[in-house]
């Protein structure tokens, strides 16, 4: 993997911890509910082509586990204090399952703030006649049935998810859990979010797995429909976790859309 630092930066009296690595035009990559506190190989691969900076969430981590900030409009605004005091401006912004619902927000707040907007197996848009996923339940539970409900392939799986956890990775697993919970424990969507999402102006990517167990991709399609200037690509080999079984379709998505013109 490519060599990368480790910066602790205090956002407001928020400790958080970013790793930042490559060269070129900015790109920010926000973690899912369980991705985050590591550099791992989508990020060393987009490293090539980008400088990345990947944020351990405030609740995840090496950050701080500020007990109130408990909705999405509180991490948009960590955030936007984040991009100015690293003075990241018009990233590429990535944005994974819990983070695309954070990335989506956030666009929706800044619409002339970015340069392409990726949305990868993103919550935040409503279930409307599917059936909404027991996500805690299933995560503690574990196994194989929420194995394959994020992995397609059950040996990536294995890497990532090893059957015999730490006491250490229990412990940090529950915290991440907890964070989540704050945020999502009610519903894994914003009611308002097709609605918000008029307003975006980037060209926007909305990337799913075909087998995602938690979020369908009938979801992706809605989340394209309502984002003007979208496109929609579905990974026929994937499932919820498209940046751990397949970073090179990631990158290669990535780089045939466009940035939004210079205002």
């Amino acid at each position: 993997m490519s060599n990368y630092e480790e910066l602790t930066l205090d956002i407001l009296g928020v400790k958080t911890c970013v790793r930042k690595g490559g060269s070129g035009p900015p790109l920010v990559y926000w973690h899912g509910a369980g991705g985050g506190g590591a550099w791992h190989a989508h990020h060393a691969l987009l490293a090539e082509r980008f400088t990345v900076y990947a944020p351990d969430h405030p609740g995840w981590s090496d950050s701080d586990n500020p007990e109130w900030m408990d909705a999405m409009l509180d991490y948009a605004l960590h955030y936007d204090s984040l991009f100015r005091l690293l003075n990241i401006e018009r990233p590429t912004l990535v944005g994974h399952s819990l983070g695309g619902w954070m990335a989506a927000t956030f666009a929706a707040i800044y619409p002339t703030r970015l340069a392409r907007l990726v949305l990868v197996n993103a919550a935040g848009y409503p279930f409307i006649t599917e059936e909404q996923p027991d996500f805690f339940a299933a995560a503690m539970r574990g196994g194989k049935a929420f194995s394959k409900a994020l992995f397609h392939n059950p040996e990536i799986a294995k890497t990532y998810m090893p059957a015999n956890p730490t006491p250490e990775e229990q412990m940090l697993r529950f915290r991440h859990m907890t964070s989540t919970a704050r945020l999502a424990w009610h519903c894994w969507f914003d009611e308002k979010m097709p609605q918000r999402l008029a307003r975006l102006q980037v060209p926007t990517l909305v990337l799913w797995g075909a087998h995602d167990g938690l979020f369908p991709p009938i979801l992706a399609e809605k989340y394209a429909a309502a984002i003007p200037n979208s496109r929609l690509v579905i990974l026929p080999e994937c499932a919820h976790m498209v940046p751990f079984e397949d970073k090179e379709a990631l990158l290669r998505e990535i780089l045939e859309l466009p940035e939004a013109p210079l205002s």
